[in-house]
């Protein structure tokens, strides 16, 4: 029996194709498969609403849209069941000009992809895929108007382990999993530590973006640097990797 795959549907070619294949050896050891759309979330959501006559509905076959959006023809002739799993990672980009037309975009976006094992599981990078090699020394924020110029601050800011993806160690990539998780609890319970204990669900990518939305966009165009793939980890891997990254926290402490 053919081994499945995961299929992982990303914006671009490079940055989440290395980011995704870096985590994939250190933590996850399966057969990934990539479709890059070649474009941000609004436009998506755009073609979405069109290919669905402007229908949100959690029933639509959504995996019809991906082969119809697919534009490498990697999952052309493929079906829903050949996949393990799908995931969605993209940006938040709300500095794109179509972000004003479609202020229901994030909501309704995380509301179909919700469920990794179905029409698959968004996670949303804040503000960009970038994040992931952002330093967080404790609650660090990012001006909205920054736009693609946070590519630029992250080249000259990052830090000298995270300037080749592919040579992380998986020792800096845990300690930054792990700041990533204490972000993550700032923004929800505005304490900046690990987690006492694994509350999968109510960290979910429909809260972060709500919680971003009201604490940090509407009231000052920012958002709080959160990069998803520590919580993509833990949701894939469950409380055993948490319990790791707790152990290695207290020893820090």
């Amino acid at each position: 029996m053919t081994k499945k795959s995961i299929l992982c549907i990303v914006e671009g070619e490079v940055s989440e194709v290395k980011i995704l294949n870096k985590i994939n050896k250190e933590y996850i050891g399966e057969n990934i498969e990539f479709v890059p759309i070649r474009t941000n979330i609004y436009h998506f959501y755009h073609a979405y609403l069109k290919y669905y006559d402007n229908e949100i509905d959690n029933n639509n076959e959504t995996f019809l849209f991906l082969q119809e959006y697919d534009k490498s023809g990697v999952i052309k002739h493929k079906k829903r069941r050949d996949f393990l799993a799908i995931y969605l990672f993209m940006d938040l980009d709300r500095h794109e000009p179509l972000a004003q037309d479609y202020l229901n975009c994030l909501p309704a976006m995380l509301s179909i992809f919700n469920n990794h094992s179905e029409n698959g599981k968004l996670y949303i990078s804040y503000p960009m895929v970038e994040a992931f090699q952002h330093p967080i020394l404790g609650k660090e924020t990012s001006l909205i108007e920054l736009g693609s110029q946070y590519k630029t601050y992250i080249n000259q800011n990052r830090l000298k382990e995270f300037s080749g993806i592919k040579f992380i160690s998986k020792e800096n990539l845990n300690l930054s999993f792990i700041a990533y998780i204490k972000q993550m609890n700032y923004l929800l319970s505005d304490v900046f530590n690990f987690p006492q204990d694994y509350q999968i669900d109510d960290w979910s990518q429909s809260n972060v973006y709500a919680n971003q939305l009201n604490k940090y966009i509407k009231p000052n165009n920012e958002v709080l640097v959160l990069s998803p793939f520590s919580l993509f980890l833990l949701e894939y891997l469950g409380e055993k990797l948490f319990n790791e990254w707790q152990a290695i926290n207290n020893e820090s402490i």
